[in-house]
């Protein structure tokens, strides 16, 4: 009996963090599927939620504890009276590893500020 033996055997490929990141934030697209993004990588569906996972949990890890600084209102009136957070436009502000800055006004919606606060952290 003769044949040839074919194995399909993957190589372990190592993927930049950069790259990572991009396709992950490809899979995010709001018309687009985890499966077609994969598809277009070479990569295994699985393969890409897990790297989702492993950015939004060190996004999450990043954003537990950050330095704050309070800084006086630099265009306040010149009354004695102090401004009310609201009269004065109170925001806060958040500053990255990355140099990006988000300025938020009070209010927003929790789901909202995380997705922001992890797109910002992630970018490059």
């Amino acid at each position: 009996m003769s044949g040839e033996i074919i194995i399909d055997s993957k190589r372990k490929r190592s993927w930049p963090k950069d790259l990572k990141r991009q396709i992950v934030a490809e899979s995010d697209a709001p018309d687009v599927t985890v499966c077609e993004v994969a598809r277009r990588y070479d990569i295994e569906p699985s393969q890409l939620f897990h790297w989702r996972k492993q950015f939004r949990d060190e996004s999450a890890k990043a954003a537990d504890f950050l330095p704050v600084e309070l800084t006086a209102d630099q265009a306040g009136s010149d009354d004695d009276e102090p401004e009310t957070p609201c009269a004065a436009g109170a925001h806060a502000e958040i500053l990255f590893p990355n140099g990006r800055r988000l300025r938020v006004a009070p209010g927003l919606d929790r789901r909202l500020l995380d997705d922001l606060v992890g797109a910002i952290a992630n970018a490059s």
